[in-house]
């Protein structure tokens, strides 16, 4: 399977690059020095959601898909709690042309300006990423940047 690779800054976090269709896993170090082996695991779907699985010491502690850890998800780690969240990161446009905001009057005529800049924005913003933590007891956070090309 596939592994994304790290940054190399000494506590930045791990970034895994998604694939399309298939499996990919990233290594993270925990927040203890335990020496506990971690990662997360992606497999995007095509068309499909998302699946998000996180391991620690090659056991998987908990799996779900992209809409479940939006809010978080928990499992067990040696019968300790462990919760994955994977928050979106979104990108909008930096600018709105004035063709594009006299486009959304269409949509909706007895809209403001500012309205209609609004709307332009939140049509075309889409989701580029996920900022995932896994937290628990027992030394077993760890975090990674989900991106998506």
């Amino acid at each position: 399977m596939p592994q994304a690779k790290a940054d190399t800054a000494k506590d930045a976090v791990p970034i895994l690059t998604a694939v399309s269709g298939k499996r990919v896993c990233q290594a993270a170090q925990p927040a203890s020095s335990s020496g506990k082996a971690a990662q997360l695991c992606v497999t995007t779907g095509s068309f499909a959601h998302d699946v998000y699985e996180a391991s620690i010491d090659g056991k998987t502690v908990v799996r779900g898909i992209d809409d479940e850890t939006t809010q978080g998800i928990s499992g067990t780690y040696n019968g300790a709690p462990v919760t994955l969240k994977c928050e979106p990161v979104l990108q909008g446009p930096e600018t709105v042309s004035e063709e594009r905001i006299a486009a959304m009057k269409t949509v909706a005529p007895n809209a403001s300006h500012d309205q209609l800049k609004q709307m332009a924005i939140n049509l075309d913003t889409v989701e580029v990423g996920r900022h995932c933590v896994v937290s628990g007891d027992a030394g077993t956070s760890f975090a990674v940047e989900v991106r998506f090309p």
